[in-house]
């Protein structure tokens, strides 16, 4: 873990590595499907979090009428990182759906 960021702790794991978290992939994709506003994962550091959200996130990555942003704790060393990189990464996600910057600001 580093010191200046609680968030830097080891990397996503997928593929055949990525094993036992069917109920909860299911349990994420009700709730995503659901259209709710957004899921907030958090717990202990080094159970997976960050790899189950991968794992929906790959799995729903092209759901209508959906944006996903995917946000790296690690990256946000403050508060001002963190909402500016939320807005940017909206803004990127809502235009890869075909929403232009004119119809952002209706």
């Amino acid at each position: 873990m580093n010191e200046n960021n609680p968030f830097i702790v080891g990397s996503i794991v997928t593929g055949d590595s990525f094993i036992g978290r069917e109920e909860e992939i299911s349990s994420l994709s009700i709730v995503f499907s659901d259209h709710t506003s957004g899921i907030h994962l958090f717990g202990v550091t080094r159970i997976g979090k960050s790899s189950l959200a991968d794992a929906v996130i790959r799995l729903h990555k092209n759901t209508p009428n959906r944006v996903t942003v995917k946000l790296v704790m690690s990256e946000y060393p403050n508060a001002f990182s963190f909402w500016h990189g939320l807005a940017r990464q909206l803004r990127k996600a809502i235009k890869t759906v075909g929403i232009e910057d004119e119809e952002l600001d209706e």
